[in-house]
């Protein structure tokens, strides 16, 4: 246990490690990082050892009935669980029963992972965990749709557990070499379509019902705002329950539409009383060693070379709590959605491998990749109907834990607690049988910032790079919306731009790791080194390969604990470390 959470740990970070008969069992903690939400929950920043013998770890921020987690035997998480809101996974060891338990929340989006490499069974909330082999399914998901899907992950024999379940370990007798038996339950199912459209109402009141449980532990409350649906529903709530101490941190967006994200952002805050802290970006962020810590907080989950928002975490220190709206993205609009809904259309219109970018592989490793991967689609569809809310849920299930729910899990809370506003199943109960088309124009979701604060619904949306009118004055949207057009155009335009003094502005410097010589000459079995080593030199080649080259070098250097030292040449470069 002790080398595998060395491995892991980014520089002066506390290890926690009890021995079981079968094993042991450990945490791996930033040092004075334990915020009040955690605390206020009755998690400790290390194990919790019973006083039965049994010990417990967890990991995310469950909300339990009572305001406070009381978990009395290890055998119980089976039974706590289902009760339990919130993000989290648990593993507990029993002495009594001789067993270990591990649990994921209903919505599984805090990530854990097991697998029986090398004949050891193991559970960890990180693939850095496991020997590095390239998963196969992963990757073929990574170069298809941007992130692994079902049970895979970059790193084989680290499966993911579907949401709602729990898993009950029986270790094999000690010194006989029998496998462990694992045990498989489940204890909540999304519920069905239905033929009448939810109550904005019913809705509002679980969104508040759910937000104040996160108050009763929280006692900091900085919002992530954004010009878009999420955050302002957040703020939208706080402003509501007449939360006093609250406030926005906004991401400048200055290369993208002027900003105007980040001003549509400002504009609501005003509304609100909400004083804001702005966290401009660096231009050479993606030059960094903050970049690097974030890629090794990411674990090679999915691609971020020049995500925009890869570099907020930066921003989250001393910020104790956040507030984060991953989950009302999901619940209440569609995203990846196709015109029809089907799992035919998605997986021809939202999986494609461009053949340019993939060429860096091997033909054997590259058709490996897409074989793994149309399986395990083609397993994982077959859990949904094919309909349009069938391929709803399975993006909820692939792409929001595989993708987009590893920024708040994995990599902001390695500097504040994540409070996942949505993680409630009550809310969900009351959504999820939603028709398709209530999520597809987001009608649903404006009923319920009616309902919750109408004045919020009357300044325009931002999404996606598409604005949204809602209830906002014609004149308000018209200006946004022919500001956007002219920002776009000469934008387009590199002479105008460059006399307007917008091109300084425009995007990000390119990063200096994409033109790193490790990248290009260690050699690799499953790439083809022709085509990586004339990618050095040949820009045009690596215009199309650097980023994909990038992930995949970077996934194994996280793995192997040598990406800082690699790229940097120093090992001890990480901001976490400091």
């Amino acid at each position: 246990m002790r080398p595998l959470l060395d491995a892991m740990n980014p520089g002066d970070w506390k290890l926690d490690i009890a021995s079981l008969p079968c094993g042991e069992i450990g945490v791996l903690y930033a040092p004075g990082q334990q915020s009040v939400a955690l605390t206020n929950a009755g998690i400790g920043p290390g194990l919790q050892r019973l006083e039965n013998g049994d010990v417990i770890a967890w990991s995310g921020l469950p909300l339990a009935p009572n305001r406070k987690l009381w978990v009395p035997r290890a055998s119980d998480l089976p039974d706590v669980a289902p009760r339990l809101d919130g993000t989290f996974a648990a593993i507990g060891w029993s002495a009594a029963t001789q067993q270990l338990y591990v649990v994921t929340d209903f919505l599984g989006l805090q990530p854990i992972y097991v697998g029986d490499p090398q004949g050891h069974w193991t559970a960890a909330t990180e693939t850095k965990a496991f020997p590095y082999t390239p998963d196969p399914a992963g990757w073929g998901g990574f170069i298809s749709c941007g992130h692994a899907i079902g049970r895979g992950s970059m790193t084989l024999h680290a499966e993911r557990p579907r949401p709602a379940t729990i898993l009950t370990v029986t270790p094999g007798a000690p010194g006989s070499g029998s496998p462990a038996k694992v045990e498989t339950t489940r204890y909540w199912q999304f519920p069905t379509q239905g033929t009448k459209e939810p109550s904005a109402e019913e809705a509002v009141d679980a969104l508040l019902e759910n937000a104040a449980a996160y108050q009763a532990v929280a006692e900091e409350n900085v919002c992530l705002l954004s010009g878009g649906f999420d955050s302002r529903l957040i703020l939208g709530l706080l402003y509501r329950m007449q939360v006093e101490q609250r406030r926005a941190l906004i991401l400048s967006h200055d290369d993208e539409d002027a900003d105007l994200d980040g001003r549509l952002a400002r504009m609501v805050a005003r509304r609100t009383g909400t004083p804001v802290s702005t966290y401009q970006p660096d231009r050479d962020y993606f030059s960094s060693a903050d970049y690097l810590d974030y890629v090794w907080g990411i674990d090679g989950a999915t691609p971020n070379l020049y995500l925009f928002i890869a570099q907020l975490s930066g921003g989250l220190s001393n910020t104790g709590a956040i507030w984060e709206g991953l989950i009302p993205a999901m619940a209440f609009k569609s995203i990846q959605r196709t015109e029809e809904g089907s799992f035919a259309a998605f997986r021809q219109q939202k999986c494609k491998p461009v053949p340019e970018v993939i060429q860096i592989f091997k033909p054997w490793a590259r058709q490996m990749f897409l074989d793994a991967f149309d399986a395990e689609f083609e397993r994982t569809r077959s859990f949904y109907p094919d309909s349009p809310h069938g391929m709803w849920q399975w993006v909820i299930d692939n792409r929001m834990r595989h993708r987009i729910g590893v920024n708040p899990t994995k990599v902001y809370a390695n500097y504040a607690t994540p409070l996942m506003l949505g993680a409630s199943r009550r809310l969900w109960d009351i959504t999820a049988p939603a028709p398709y088309d209530q999520r597809h124009s987001r009608s649903l979701y404006l009923d319920v910032f009616r309902t919750l604060a109408p004045e919020l619904a009357r300044v325009p949306f931002y999404s996606g790079g598409v604005l949204h009118r809602a209830d906002s004055p014609a004149m308000l949207f018209a200006a946004c919306y022919y500001g956007q057009r002219m920002w776009k155009a000469i934008a387009r335009n590199q002479r105008i731009a460059r006399r307007l003094g917008v091109a300084k502005h425009y995007g990000f410097a390119p990063s200096s790791f994409v033109r790193h010589p490790a990248l290009y000459q260690e050699d690799d079995d499953m790439l083809d080194m022709d085509v990586v080593r004339r990618a050095e030199t040949d820009e045009a080649l690596r215009k199309h390969v650097g980023k994909q080259l990038f992930h995949w070098r970077t996934t194994r250097w996280v793995h192997e604990n040598r990406l800082h030292e690699t790229l940097l040449g120093d090992r001890n470069a990480s901001r976490l470390a400091a």
